[in-house]
């Protein structure tokens, strides 16, 4: 009996091993023992629980994708046409889906020996797969709630998985000579990537590098055909520089024993404020200052993270050891080193002889985490239609966030009619206000009131008699 509480694939699973498990007891038998009359009415009961259980058939996860390859590779290729394909391409858009489905059938298909199998597949299914790629629904990335309360908030990305199914897909595509679908699964991923790493960098790193580590040792990549490769120069500059701006980021100055300076500009703290602000400096002994002064440098020191004490108390003068706890910004620069490392490495892994033909000229400054002068203006201000873009997905965003409800609501929907009326309406625009002309009528006065003209100061001699 098939336990009805599991989901559509175990059941389909389920029914496929007990067909086969029967049959093959069946066939095992003794020639005396054996009943076509039995397997007949087992391929029955089996057709009827499998027709059952496709009409409610609904994929959504990777696992189901994967349960979806199973069976396909287990069915003919008449079936495969038939119920598989268009079960899939009804999918289409779930991309996670998809790519587990092709994956698993690529992989345990090996052993089937009817090629049309594969080329079906690949040409039923991937050209309208395409379309729809997006590594935001393979990668899962969601909006947590700490981004919609506080700006600037980070996307979690989570279930980064899908850098290997996606080479195994790029890579039969290769095998099969279907370059065309090839270069634009590539487009897809790399447009993809682009777009999504300013809101999640995570995903550059954990799945596209990944993949482009596993297809440049692909031995269908030696040569790399000649229609892929000029799209690969056209973006795979782009997704690096993308990379290297958004994940690993503009270095923070190196740690120095650098402070700010003292409030007070007497001659004492003068001195001492030219040692605070000295980036190689860290220990002072400062002598001959008075008990007062010593007491008010003390109270200025205070105000600072350095230890300073009174040592070689004499008569007449003291010595003052002033001593820099840390050095500023090693904790930034530290995390940004770990971060930058990770970068270097995962670049490393990628194929550095395919790398150099692909990037060119660029290679040696991208390998050293630096972004070459061509792609520096994209950091230059956006044309019209790109500002009017840009403002139509912030408005469409601010309309979801509005429409949740909550603290944010009221100042989300204060926002939108900000946008809506324009700077204008609410008199803070960034218009300054000008200064009024004599002989220019005032607003709020009589008609013909005017601003006057200031009258000459008259100077009046009180010497004289």
């Amino acid at each position: 009996m098939i336990h009805t509480e599991k989901n559509a694939f175990q059941r389909l699973h389920a029914v496929v091993g007990v067909q086969g498990g029967l049959q093959r007891s069946i066939r095992n038998r003794p020639v005396g023992y054996q009943s076509d009359q039995l397997t007949e009415r087992i391929d029955i009961w089996a057709k009827g629980m499998v027709e059952d259980i496709w009409s409610n058939l609904n994929p959504q996860t990777k696992e189901d994708g994967t349960a979806m390859g199973v069976f396909g590779v287990c069915q003919g290729t008449q079936e495969l046409k038939d119920r598989i394909v268009p079960k899939v391409v009804e999918h289409a858009d779930r991309t996670a889906f998809f790519l587990a489905f092709l994956a698993e059938y690529y992989v345990n298909g090996g052993a089937i020996d009817d090629p049309e199998h594969y080329d079906h597949i690949i040409v039923s299914l991937v050209p309208l797969a395409i379309p729809e790629f997006s590594l935001a629904e393979l990668t899962n990335i969601q909006i947590t709630k700490s981004s919609i309360d506080v700006p600037n908030g980070a996307l979690e990305v989570k279930n980064l998985v899908g850098s290997i199914d996606l080479s195994w897909l790029f890579c039969a595509l290769l095998e099969h000579k279907h370059v065309d679908n090839a270069v634009k699964l590539f487009k897809a991923i790399a447009e993809s990537a682009i777009v999504l790493s300013g809101m999640a960098p995570q995903v550059d790193y954990q799945t596209t590098l990944p993949f482009l580590s596993s297809i440049s040792k692909s031995e269908h990549m030696s040569p790399t055909p000649e229609q892929l490769l000029e799209v690969m120069k056209r973006y795979l500059p782009q997704i690096l520089v993308c990379f290297i701006r958004y994940f690993v980021k503009t270095a923070p100055p190196r740690a120095t024993w650098a402070m700010s300076r003292l409030s007070c500009n007497c001659v004492d703290c003068s001195y001492i404020s030219d040692f605070l602000a000295n980036p190689g400096q860290q220990f002072l002994r400062h002598r001959g200052a008075t008990k007062s002064m010593r007491h008010h440098i003390h109270i200025m020191l205070d105000r600072t993270s350095c230890s300073h004490e009174t040592t070689d108390r004499g008569r007449w003068s003291s010595t003052m050891v002033i001593t820099k706890r840390s050095q500023h910004g090693q904790a930034a620069y530290t995390i940004w080193q770990q971060r930058a490392d990770r970068a270097r490495q995962a670049i490393a892994d990628i194929r550095q002889s395919w790398l150099q033909q692909v990037l060119g000229d660029s290679y040696a400054e991208i390998i050293d985490l630096k972004i070459p002068q061509r792609y520096r203006t994209s950091s230059a201000a956006p044309t019209a239609e790109q500002r009017a873009a840009s403002e139509q997905r912030l408005h469409r965003l601010l309309t979801e966030h509005a429409a949740r409800g909550g603290q944010a609501a009221r100042h989300v929907q204060e926002m939108l009619a900000a946008m809506t009326a324009g700077p204008s309406a609410s008199g803070t625009g960034t218009a300054m206000r000008q200064p009024r002309v004599v002989g220019t009528p005032v607003a709020g006065r009589p008609p013909g009131s005017t601003v006057p003209a200031k009258r000459p100061i008259e100077v009046v001699d009180l010497t004289g008699d």
